[in-house]
């Protein structure tokens, strides 16, 4: 029941006019060019640390929420923390117990890591904005209140731009939502379709780790799937193998930490009965798979951030090292995989986070390094077949660990041009020759009107005729592999550090704002978008049949159940 009073009229029609005059912006007015010349928006940050404009516009989502007697007031930087301060305020004098918090819209990055500033009780909790769009600022704010166990039992915010009904996600929660105007007030269109789909598929908290870090915005180690059981290792140096489906410990093992509180980033690989992965202590380490009892490890540097690849026919394991000796801070060994003995090692300047890719019909192996160089060698000896130096790269003067050029992760092979793809932190994705490595093209991430290139973290794809990436500028890049051309490019809401996967025709890659998306491989167009708590910076698992297995920032894995939603492309 709405128990509003009813005689609000004369400064509700004050806030109207006040919001038509100085609020509401058009593309044809002054300061905001950017816009098309029929776009709109509402920038309420023009009046709202105005003190007469603020006490009108807290006394109107005052009458939205003054009913409740004990509530939590919150909302999302940066906009709603003038309007909780005033309304925690107004509560104060109106004798209502009220508590206020904001959530940050990614983690302090020192020393404390918060996503939320401010303290929370048990009371419900409402939350308040200034527009109510899209709804997406809203459901990464559910999400991350679900993940601590607090309901959201209301929104209130001043304009909302859609009908009601492009909300379902809030009516299936029953959450109320309010709004002291529509954009129907000032005379502007409704939208009443949500596209796209909002979390269609079921999701579910598989296994959370304890003391997960959040210093290091970079892929983590991502899960290796086999038999029934998910391998991978977390931040607080424990390396776990886990039931893929019921999430229990089958057993874990504890590994040391480097200086800068560094664990495990490396992805796990399983061969035969072991699984191989590296960590920060700058050991390698070989567990039997079964019973996570140590094979073999090796240790010949201070740490190990790459991620290692095997050779079956061969019967070798290859991974990237970091040294902390100036001047020879990298290099790329092979270990006889029985028993972790070294083969071969080739010796780089910078750090070698990056991790090896084998190519097995050439019996070859190609890694990067964080000089910006990409290098092939002979697998069984180790011998330097070519060397394909990046734009950034050319800049590297040797005195440090990192470059302008920085590759990060491993490189792509596809056997039907013959080349080796691969990304680098100078912000072009870059085609050589396999042969001779010779450059093909080199296609950038895009930053408009100007010649700035944007980093790129994550691996390439190659899938059927094209390549997908996405870049540090939070788009995600598809472009033919024979030509060059670009097929389609997508805008996603944060940073993209994780590297797609491609299921049944439909791309899936994480970005910086919780999200995982779903794109059409053929048009790029966004099909859904699945909201998470955290940070998605690595790329998702597919069991083969039904599951996606999605990792967090957190060192959280969540399954998605792809048959639990029909989406339409």
């Amino acid at each position: 029941m709405d128990t509003r009073p009813a005689n609000k009229d004369l400064p509700r029609k004050e806030l109207q006019n006040l919001i038509q005059k100085k609020v509401l912006r058009r593309g044809t007015d002054a300061g905001y060019e950017d816009l098309e010349r029929d776009e709109w928006i509402f920038d309420f940050k023009t009046i709202v640390l105005n003190p007469e404009h603020l006490a009108l516009i807290t006394d109107a989502l005052w009458e939205e929420i003054s009913d409740m007697d004990a509530f939590q007031l919150g909302g999302l930087e940066s906009a709603s923390i003038p309007l909780i301060t005033a309304l925690v305020i107004k509560a104060r004098q109106e004798g209502k117990r009220v508590n206020g918090f904001y959530i940050r819209k990614s983690r302090k990055k020192v020393p404390l890591f918060k996503q939320i500033e401010g303290g929370m009780n048990n009371d419900p909790v409402v939350l308040v904005d200034d527009i109510l769009n899209t709804g997406n600022g809203i459901r990464k704010q559910i999400a991350v209140l679900d993940r601590l166990g607090k309901k959201v039992f209301r929104i209130a915010v001043i304009v909302r731009y859609r009908e009601k009904d492009a909300y379902p996600k809030l009516r299936e929660r029953a959450i109320e939502l309010r709004s002291v105007f529509a954009a129907d007030d000032f005379s502007l269109p409704l939208i009443s379709k949500k596209q796209p789909s909002e979390d269609p598929y079921r999701v579910r908290l598989l296994f959370a780790a304890h003391k997960a870090s959040f210093r290091y915005v970079a892929p983590k180690s991502t899960p290796a799937l086999a038999e029934g059981r998910l391998y991978f290792g977390t931040d607080a140096g424990v390396f776990y193998a886990i039931d893929a489906t019921t999430g229990e410990v089958a057993w874990s093992i504890r590994m040391g930490l480097d200086a800068k509180s560094k664990s495990i980033f490396s992805s796990p690989l399983v061969y035969k009965d072991i699984v191989v992965f590296g960590s920060y202590d700058g050991k390698l380490y070989a567990l039997d798979r079964a019973s996570g009892k140590p094979k073999w490890t090796f240790s010949d540097c201070e740490w190990i951030g790459s991620s290692p690849a095997a050779a079956p026919d061969l019967d070798l394991i290859f991974i990237g090292l970091e040294h902390g000796l100036p001047g020879h801070h990298g290099s790329l060994v092979a270990l006889y995989a029985e028993t972790g003995e070294k083969k071969w090692e080739y010796r780089t300047p910078a750090f070698t986070h990056a991790s090896p890719l084998y190519i097995q019909e050439h019996a070859q192996v190609c890694c990067g390094g964080n000089e910006g160089v990409l290098r092939l060698f002979d697998a069984a000896t180790g011998s330097l077949l070519w060397q394909f130096e990046t734009e950034g790269g050319a800049s590297y003067e040797g005195c440090g660990g990192f470059s302008a050029g920085d590759i990060k992760l491993s490189p792509a092979y596809d056997g039907e041009t013959d080349s080796v793809v691969f990304c680098s932190m100078d912000g072009w994705m870059y085609s050589v020759r396999r042969a001779d490595g010779v450059l093909r093209f080199r296609v950038p991430t895009e930053f408009p009107d100007t010649d700035i290139r944007i980093g790129i973290f994550g691996k390439p794809l190659v899938s059927g005729e094209n390549i997908i990436f996405g870049g540090l500028d939070k788009c995600v890049y598809c472009y033919n592999k024979r030509t060059g051309e670009q097929v389609w490019r997508q805008k996603t809401g944060g940073r993209i550090f994780a590297s797609p996967i491609v299921v049944n025709n439909r791309v899936f890659i994480g970005s910086n704002d919780g999200k995982l998306y779903e794109l059409s491989k053929q048009t790029g167009k966004a099909i859904s978008t699945t909201q998470f708590s955290e940070r998605i910076t690595n790329e998702a698992v597919y069991d083969g049949k039904e599951t996606l297995y999605v990792t967090t920032h957190a060192n959280e894995i969540y399954t998605l159940a792809l048959n639990s939603g029909v989406i339409q492309q």
